[in-house]
């Protein structure tokens, strides 16, 4: 009987869990030039801080925890610059080895152009050391109208498990115009 109401319990919780994630309100974000969706219960921040387009911060995990899980737009203008998308890949993983901390590169991959994704663009995901934190990567890099569209979600290595599908959703729901 305790092994029914074991699994009786398990099965409960799992359910919850998973109603619970699946009814997550998301909140659009359109401005001039792109679209994006987020979950409600982060933080948007639209101040500049850190030269960025926007910062969203993701609750903290727990009552311990000192660092936010984060998105980052940064959007550079490349005017004059004749840089392609390789060219950017090229320069960009060279700043990933140099300012990241036994920094190691998981995928480096390009996305073609399809139905789903109008726009090419790279996708980057690696792991390394940034001051005390061990930190779990992955950045969407895009090339349009001489600007450079640089996506990142960052995430302390212990907690990339837990945002990694609203992330990775988040990353996936940017639409350039």
């Amino acid at each position: 009987m305790k092994f029914f109401k074991s699994i009786f319990f398990t099965f409960c919780f799992l359910y919850s869990a998973l109603f619970f994630a699946q009814s997550e309100e998301w909140k659009n974000l359109e401005t001039e030039n792109y679209t994006l969706a987020y979950p409600e219960n982060w933080t948007l921040d639209q101040s500049g801080l850190m030269g960025t387009e926007l910062l969203l911060f993701s609750p903290l995990l727990a009552q311990d925890d000192d660092f936010k899980d984060n998105f980052s737009l940064m959007i550079q203008d490349l005017t004059g610059l004749d840089i392609d998308l390789d060219q950017y890949v090229e320069i960009s993983v060279g700043q990933i080895k140099t300012m990241i901390t036994d920094n190691n590169i998981l995928k480096n991959e390009r996305i073609a152009k399809s139905d789903d994704t109008p726009l090419e663009f790279q996708r980057i995901e690696y792991t390394g050391k940034q001051g005390v934190y061990n930190l779990h990567l992955v950045q969407y890099y895009f090339i349009l109208d001489n600007a450079a569209y640089v996506l990142t979600l960052t995430c302390e290595i212990e907690s990339y498990g837990e945002h990694k599908e609203v992330g990775e959703k988040i990353l996936r729901s940017f639409v350039l115009r």
